[in-house]
């Protein structure tokens, strides 16, 4: 056994790069946010993630002769996210509404946001407050840069046209594959994931970069297609809890139909819809159908006390919350009421979105020129 020492000028020179090397990932992970805004009359500023809405702020700077300063030091590699910085005006915490020389300008001026992008590197915030319908100027890296460029981007309406969906789908994957490095493109998918098919999902995940594919979002957005199933024309089956803590399945495969209604007690479309579901019941047969509501109630009180309000004769089922994202991807549950009518194999033969008064004519009327066929 035998070991070969480096010269020392050599030694030197790794140590060197070493240490540069180590310097430069701790300073590509630092973020400095520079504020400069007259005007504000308070102490303190605060920061805050965006989302969920109404979290409690996580850090917050002094504000001397209107400069204020956050220095942010995480352990791991920043992954950049929505924040907003709030104030005390009058009692009240109030965001600091901002802008960037990429926000879209309308005719009553130049848009403000109330949230810009936290990333690493140096972010500027500049602007005077006691100017009316003042907003500060956010100068900042290229996730901020897309992020004020692409605001609009979550709030798309997507076309229920074949066609024209199919155009918006590569709209957001020539954008995805010009920026695969940009973050809030994952954000907005979490809105719109629900508009797309597997396939065309699972071609936006693939040209996003490898840091925002295995960032929190990306992680999450992956869960989203890998529990989806491949066709929107299967219904999956689940276990879900009564009101005895039963584990009972959705579907029952003896029946030629099963009725799967997605509904919550909070939900004012859902509990307007019920006088109509309990029309449907009272007059589709049940030895050749199965009638099932499903809450996405995050509490069960809640959900017990609109029970036995509404007082619904068919079977009742709560997603428990381990299974609540799992649900999410298979029944594409971004928003509800939503009625599934399955046949024994599984397949979708109708799926009715929100509420219309008179609904429940066109479903009898389906359900009997269905069993009249089958």
């Amino acid at each position: 056994m035998y070991f070969t020492t480096l010269p020392k000028q050599k030694t030197l020179l790794i140590l060197a790069f070493a240490a540069f090397l180590f310097a430069s990932c701790k300073q590509n992970n630092t973020v400095i946010i520079k504020g400069d805004i007259k005007g504000l009359n308070t102490g303190m500023v605060y920061l805050a993630k965006t989302y969920p809405i109404g979290g409690e702020p996580f850090d917050s700077a002094k504000i001397t002769n209107s400069q204020f300063e956050f220095n942010i030091h995480p352990d791991t590699v920043i992954e950049p996210d929505l924040v907003m910085l709030t104030y005390n005006r009058d009692g009240k915490q109030e965001p600091l509404f901002v802008t960037h020389q990429e926000a879209k300008i309308t005719a009553q001026g130049r848009n403000g946001y109330d949230s810009f992008m936290l990333e690493p590197g140096t972010i500027e915030i500049k602007g005077d407050f006691s100017k009316p319908n003042a907003k500060a100027m956010v100068t900042g890296g290229p996730q901020n840069k897309f992020y004020f460029k692409n605001y609009d981007l979550p709030f798309i309406q997507i076309s229920i046209d074949s066609n024209q969906r199919t155009a918006q789908a590569a709209r957001i994957n020539k954008l995805i594959k010009g920026t695969p490095d940009a973050f809030y493109t994952i954000h907005a998918l979490q809105n719109l994931q629900y508009d797309f098919d597997h396939k065309t999902l699972e071609t936006f995940y693939n040209n996003f970069s490898d840091a925002v594919k295995t960032s929190h979002k990306g992680r999450q957005f992956k869960q989203f297609i890998d529990d989806q199933p491949a066709s929107k024309n299967i219904f999956l089956q689940s276990h879900f809890f009564d009101v005895k803590n039963q584990s009972l399945p959705v579907l029952d495969s003896t029946k030629k139909l099963n009725i799967v209604i997605f509904w919550a007690s909070w939900c004012g479309p859902c509990r307007k819809e019920i006088p109509s579901l309990k029309k449907i019941y009272s007059q589709v047969p049940s030895d050749n159908i199965r009638m099932v509501s499903i809450s996405i109630d995050d509490e069960k009180a809640d959900w017990q006390t609109a029970m036995a309000q509404e007082k619904m004769p068919w079977q009742q089922l709560l997603i428990q919350p381990a299974e609540k994202n799992r649900a999410d991807a298979r029944y594409n549950l971004g928003f509800i009421p939503q009625i599934y009518i399955v046949d024994q194999h599984n397949k979708v033969v109708k799926k009715i979105n929100g509420f219309e008064e008179g609904g429940d004519k066109e479903i009898i009327n389906f359900i009997d020129q269905y069993l009249a066929k089958s």
